[in-house]
């Protein structure tokens, strides 16, 4: 009987294959996104950046409207003596723009009669009548340092546009939150769609404490508006 000869297009036995080697350390665990997707970091970064900012800001304007309510500070009264009109030179978005305010000099008295400063000045940007009394609070450190005492002016008006201010900027603590959870951020380079990141909050507590932070500030900002030109 003729020897048979191995057939060259036969395969071999997958028992008889010789098995890959594994590293000693076993294999690399799974990752948790899906093959040639990226972790969205840079998303994650804007959001920490605008919650940052938001929050920055929005302390910011809040302790202005203590100020400007009379809960913080020496609240009184501003007799104007003069008022200098001073102008500030800026550029915004590629063109310059000139604010005009004025410095209006004169006499702070508080209302207990015990604060009295002959050299305050107000920075406005209403001018002032020589003889006009005008509420302020005398807030503390000034921001110049030709003077001794920061003066606000001090009335419903300007504490709801503070606290208005504050309380929009929640909205952004909001968008923060969102985009840091997420990865999502408004932009040509996000890897993350808006459909999967709104997906993506509904797992945990995400979405809810982004609606909720979202209502507060638009609720806060309406109310404060409205108390402020009511009072």
């Amino acid at each position: 009987m003729a020897d048979q000869q191995p057939n060259p297009y036969q395969q071999a036995n997958p028992s008889q294959q010789p098995r890959p080697r594994q590293p000693p350390w076993g294999p690399p665990p799974p990752s948790p996104y899906p093959a040639g997707r990226k972790v969205p970091v840079l998303g994650r970064l804007v959001g920490a950046g605008i919650v940052v900012v938001a929050l920055f800001f929005g302390g910011y304007f809040a302790w202005e409207g203590l100020y400007a309510a009379g809960v913080r500070g020496t609240h009184g009264e501003l007799k104007v003596d003069k008022c200098v009109t001073t102008y500030e030179r800026h550029r915004t978005h590629g063109h310059y723009r000139t604010r005009r305010s004025y410095d209006c000099h004169g006499t702070f008295t508080s209302d207990d009669g015990g604060t009295k400063d002959p050299d305050a000045v107000l920075d406005t940007e209403t001018r002032r009548t020589a003889g006009e009394t005008v509420a302020v609070t005398r807030a503390g450190g000034a921001v110049s340092a030709g003077r001794d005492f920061d003066y606000v002016l001090s009335d419903a008006r300007h504490a709801g546009f503070d606290f208005a201010a504050a309380c929009a900027l929640l909205i952004g603590v909001a968008l923060g939150v969102f985009c840091t959870v997420t990865g999502y951020f408004p932009g040509r380079r996000c890897q993350v769609s808006y459909q999967e990141a709104w997906r993506a909050s509904a797992r945990g507590a995400t979405r809810p404490v982004v609606l909720a932070l979202g209502a507060a500030g638009a609720l806060g900002a309406l109310v404060s508006l409205l108390l402020g030109y009511a009072l």
